[in-house]
Parts: structure tokens; C-alpha cells; sequence
């Protein structure tokens, strides 16, 4: 479901298990944004000890001030690293999103995406202005967003549905521990590595412990993807969001995208 953290100067460095938490629950890629000599910067990777290795290195700098970060499981847009955040709606704003944003996306586009090239039509200073700051928060529903611009300012959209901690701000609780267990296409597997090397490299994996093997009814595929989706299953809402994501994937059925949506995990 993705995680995005605003890492406060202030605050300073983040626990290192509250990283490696959140990379192991959402390990589809990561990246960085921060400002450094009056500009913006991003980093992006699919390789965790290159991100706590960057991360390091900008906590260990004096000058840099706030961090952003993000974690991913891609909801659309599968693949490619042009789908990572965070992404630059210009030279001087950038921005992590958490969230499904409906009516977005594609199988080669994400929704955060499509949406960033909806902000760049904006050509006022948007995050200084409260009515269109609402019109963005209505937009996207139950995601969250963070902006970073050049100035080192933050704005978060729907800043309620996250937390503050300790100087921090976490979009969601997938940083306090780990899940010991994902699922593998039908099969419940016991997480001794992240799934993914990068998501564009061939990857070659044996389970080293298989929990259970029993085929999925519909009901729990569907608990599976509304997991993936940060969605509550026992929510009539979350099956009308579904519905729009089997349409916008070219599914027919629950069974069509959870088969889709572990194509990619796999």
C-alpha cells in the first residue's frame, strides 16, 4: 500500500528499523527528495543498501534539511522506474503520494503519475493556496501527499489520516514492524529476503518455508488486493474502487486481477 515518510530536520535521523520496516513491507522501490544549494533532488532505487546508504549520507550533512521519503507497491504502472517517487511537478516543488487516486493509472503509467501531469498544468503556487489545497484533497480521496518545495517547506494533503511521531510524519503503520509473511500467487510464504532485487531484473527466488498451499477463494483474493490497495474489505466503498480497478486493468473479475496484480509480484 506504500508508505510515505516526511522526515523533519528537527527530528534528525530516522531509526534505522523504522527503514527497514517500511522497505520490507512495501519493497517495489524507494526513493528520496530533498533540497541541497537551492535545489531540488531525487533519488531513486530498487536496491535498499543504496537507499540507507544515501539516506545516511544526507542525515550526516548539516546542510540538508527536510527528507522525504517513500516506499513502494505498485497499485498501476507496474513497472520502470519512471513510476518511483517521489516526482518533481517542477524545478521548484516534489512530491510522494500514498494512496489510490481513482479514475488513474494504467498497467504502464501510475496513478501518481497521470496525477503529476494534472499538477503541472497549475501554473499558480498551489501549496500557498487553501482553496485549490481542498479541491486536491477532494480529489484524491483517502490518499495522502507530501510536497517538498525548493524553499525546504512541506505541505501534506490529508495530514490526518497519517501521524506524527517524534518530530516525523508517517502516512501510514507499515514502518512499526515487519510482516512476517506475503503471499506468492496462491501460496503463503514466510519473508526471509525482499521479493525484489529490481523490479527490471529477472528474479530467482526459492521460498525457504511454504506456511500453506490451499487455493484462494474469491473472498480472500479479494482481502488480498484490498490489502494491497490499503483498502478495508468489509467496506462497501472499497468494492466500488475495485470494480473501477478491474475496469481500468482490463479485468473481468476479482480472480483476473488478483492473477494481474501477482504477475507483477512475483
Amino acid at each position: 500500500m506504500c508508505i510515505a515518510i516526511l522526515n523533519t530536520k528537527k527530528a534528525g535521523r530516522l531509526p534505522k528499523s523504522h527503514i527497514k520496516n517500511s522497505w520490507d513491507n512495501n519493497d517495489m522501490g524507494a526513493g528520496l527528495l530533498w533540497n541541497a544549494k537551492n535545489k531540488l533532488n531525487v533519488f531513486k532505487t530498487y536496491d535498499y543498501d543504496e537507499y540507507i546508504d544515501k539516506y545516511n549520507e544526507l542525515r550526516d550533512d548539516k546542510e540538508i534539511g527536510n527528507i522525504v521519503l517513500h516506499f513502494r507497491i505498485a497499485t498501476s504502472g507496474y513497472k520502470g522506474e519512471h513510476n518511483l517517487h517521489p516526482f518533481l511537478v517542477n524545478d521548484k516543488l516534489g512530491f510522494v503520494h500514498n494512496g489510490v487516486i481513482k479514475g488513474l493509472g494504467n498497467k504502464q503509467f501510475s496513478d501518481t503519475y497521470e496525477f503529476n501531469d494534472m499538477l503541472k498544468k497549475f501554473n499558480h503556487n498551489f501549496t500557498d493556496c487553501a482553496m485549490t489545497k481542498y479541491f486536491i484533497s477532494e480529489y484524491i480521496g483517502y490518499s495522502k501527499l507530501i510536497f517538498l518545495n525548493i524553499d525546504d517547506k512541506y505541505t501534506i494533503i490529508n495530514e490526518e489520516l497519517g501521524k506524527w511521531s517524534d518530530g516525523n510524519w508517517y502516512s501510514n503503520d507499515s514502518y512499526k514492524q515487519y510482516n512476517d509473511f506475503k503471499y506468492y500467487g496462491n501460496t503463503k510464504v514466510l519473508n526471509s529476503t525482499s521479493k525484489f532485487d529490481a523490479w527490471d531484473k529477472e528474479w530467482d527466488y526459492t521460498p525457504a518455508q511454504i506456511v500453506d498451499d490451499e487455493p484462494l477463494d474469491d473472498w480472500e483474493m479479494y482481502e488480498e488486493i484490498c490489502d494491497i490497495y490499503g483498502l478495508d474489505p468489509n467496506e462497501d466503498a472499497s468494492w466500488e474502487q475495485i470494480q473501477e480497478y478491474m475496469l481500468l486493468n482490463d479485468t473481468e473479475d476479482i480472480v483476473d486481477l488478483y492473477k494481474l496484480l501477482m504477475t507483477y509480484y512475483e
